[in-house]
């Protein structure tokens, strides 16, 4: 999940003080009945997604 923090960084401008801690397994989550639902709607579930509500709700004006 670092690149969570990272974006979040970019967002608020702001370096974050973090430790990485290892915990569990990577695992992949089915998504395609989701993205199907997602069609039907307005939201852009693509890899600009968390920029684009992180920017919506923390951005500096």
């Amino acid at each position: 999940m670092p690149e969570i923090v990272k974006t979040m960084e970019q967002v608020v401008g702001k370096q974050a003080i973090y430790d990485v801690v290892e915990r569990g397994r990577h695992y992949e989550i089915e998504v395609t009945t989701m993205l199907t639902a997602l069609s039907q709607t307005q939201i852009h579930f693509d890899e600009h997604y968390l920029s684009r509500v992180l920017r919506k709700y923390y951005e500096k004006s």
